[in-house]
């Protein structure tokens, strides 16, 4: 094994290189030096660091912690222009993937002892996974530390699903509802999109949204934000030549009591913004519907997932957006014991959801008395499906937005329901419990995040 001085020795070798600037170095050095030296110690020993080619250099550079590179920019000019260099941003945020470091949760809460407002936190996923698995019993959150927000009050922002970095943001700011910003949490960068010329929110008679996510459109180089709504025929944009569907609307007059029966033709649309052309796209139809809350997608195999019906034959689907086509495609139609029965579209209970565990897609069936998880061990193949496990534990089971959050080395899952996140050992090693970060109220929202370099290219902080 490397002694102290050695390794210490060694990093200063590998630091200090092209941009020779010995005093810098202390800005470089992540808490967790030693692995990361140890993760090279053949290149270190075999190589002549200052004779290391560009390409040897880069590659050093893109296992570093964000933090440890952003230190560096303001007093280094050529680390400011490598880390704004997209093919280094691109490579940094594979090697993160890829090696399941800089990886954070993200955490929306209630703050009762702050005038109702709410706010984010966000805790190490190492961190966290070891104080889960210790044998010593505390509380996992403790290290949870609280992150700055965009200049809209916390209080009026849903959290809305993670891509490479960036995370989603819905305002419901009274006279701004339905608005979208994205953020980098490792950068603090925020952007607010511009308004959608289709005049999406759901304060419009006959338009509710449904869906919105963020992804990665890896032809275009570009990240992409998908909205659905949900429309009816009272909207000026609902448009009745293809894809809708009717629905019953039962209608009690206030004097008489009598009960009138109709029905309202509704159908599902959707609107794409660019990040690269700071724009949104014109409205397209699509035949799924999506029941329950606003939920964010779920990234699988480079594509964002959701669970939907088919309102047109009426089949549950789950489906994913295509990016680069821009479109919705099914990867698997729900048969047998992943079916409820009867009707599931406006059940509050009674519902499906999906996920990823172990890195592939599963799907969370819920009813009223247990949650059964199904995973598709081959992705697009549907014999694969295979039932990880069933549970009827009551924190899991009495929610209406049951969603997995993260899964960790020993099959344990962190779940996040209407008000709290759950840890559960499906192996019964360590049982089931809520966790809470002190001084906090219910859970508004949780995602799974990388640390990445991804600029919105707005220039504003907070």
């Amino acid at each position: 094994m490397d002694s102290p001085v050695a390794i210490e020795n060694g990093y200063k070798k590998c630091m200090s290189w092209r941009w020779g600037i010995p005093n810098l170095i202390p800005f470089l050095i992540p808490p967790n030096k030693k692995k990361f030296l140890r993760n090279y110690n053949s290149l270190l020993q075999e190589e002549d660091m200052a004779s290391l080619s560009e390409e040897m250099e880069i590659e050093v550079l893109s296992r570093l912690p964000v933090k440890s590179l952003l230190r560096f920019q303001t007093i280094c000019k050529p680390m400011y222009r490598l880390i704004r260099d997209p093919a280094f941003v691109k490579k940094h945020i594979e090697h993160a993937i890829q090696n399941g470091t800089s990886t954070f949760l993200m955490f929306q809460y209630f703050m009762p002892t702050r005038m109702e407002m709410n706010g984010f936190y966000s805790i190490d996923h190492t961190s966290l996974s070891s104080q889960l698995l210790s044998s010593i019993r505390g509380n996992p959150l403790r290290d949870s530390t609280e992150m700055a927000y965009p200049v809209v009050p916390p209080d009026y922002l849903k959290l809305l699903g993670s891509c490479y970095g960036l995370v989603c943001l819905r305002t419901t700011e009274p006279g701004n509802e339905d608005s979208i910003c994205l953020g980098n949490p490792s950068t603090k960068e925020y952007k607010k999109l511009p308004d959608s010329p289709n005049h999406f929110s759901s304060s419009t008679e006959g338009i509710e949204i449904g869906l919105c996510g963020l992804g990665y459109d890896d032809k275009a180089n570009d990240f992409k934000v998908i909205r659905v709504a949900e429309i009816d025929s009272r909207a000026d944009c609902f448009d009745d030549s293809s894809n809708w569907s009717e629905t019953e609307i039962r209608t009690i007059r206030p004097r008489s009591g009598h009960v009138e029966v109709s029905t309202r033709r509704s159908q599902s649309v959707f609107e794409i913004y660019s990040l690269r052309s700071n724009s949104w796209k014109g409205l397209k139809t699509t035949p799924y519907y999506f029941p329950g809350e606003l939920k964010p997608g779920v990234m699988v195999n480079g594509f964002m997932h959701w669970w939907a019906i088919n309102r047109i034959a009426g089949y549950e689907a789950i489906i994913y957006f295509d990016l680069s086509d821009e479109i919705f495609k099914e990867v698997a139609v729900l048969e047998g014991p992943m079916l409820h029965d009867g009707e599931v579209a406006d059940s509050e209970y009674e519902n499906n959801n999906v996920g990823v565990l172990g890195g592939c897609l599963c799907v969370l069936h819920k009813t009223f008395d247990r949650v059964d998880v199904w995973v598709m061990q081959e992705y697009g193949v549907k014999e694969s499906w295979t039932k990880r496990f069933t549970t009827t534990e009551d924190s899991i089971i009495e929610t209406s937005t049951l969603r997995v959050i993260s899964d960790f080395q020993d099959g344990s899952i962190l779940f996040s329901t209407d008000d709290s996140l759950v840890y559960y050992d499906p192996n019964r090693k360590r049982g089931t419990r809520k966790l809470r970060i002190p001084g906090t109220g219910r859970l508004k929202g949780a995602e799974k995040c990388i640390g990445s370099l991804v600029s919105l290219g707005s220039g504003t902080y907070c």
